[in-house]
């Protein structure tokens, strides 16, 4: 998963966070929207990804109008139309 990795980057020494800046999901409810960056799975258009599945309302977090969603990634030629739907 996604945790697990950014574990092993920063038990690496590849990746420096913060103490406290990575937070559990179930805290969100609890922060200002305005002060919250989520970085998910997902930006080929995977159907079980973590962004795909919140775009589909299929997933603990939702994405609401006034969001901004940013795809960090190239699109792999074949995957147009799945990354088109999310």
């Amino acid at each position: 998963s996604m945790v697990r990795n950014m574990g092993i980057a920063r038990d690496l020494g590849y990746l420096k966070v913060p103490a406290g800046l990575v937070v559990d999901v179930k805290t969100l409810d609890d922060l200002p929207d305005d002060e919250v960056v989520l970085v998910c799975t997902g930006s080929q258009g995977e159907p079980m990804a973590a962004l795909s599945r919140m775009a589909n309302r299929d997933h603990q977090i939702r994405i609401v109008p006034g969001d901004t969603v940013i795809l960090a990634s190239s699109l792999i030629p074949g995957n147009e139309n799945a990354v088109y739907r999310v």
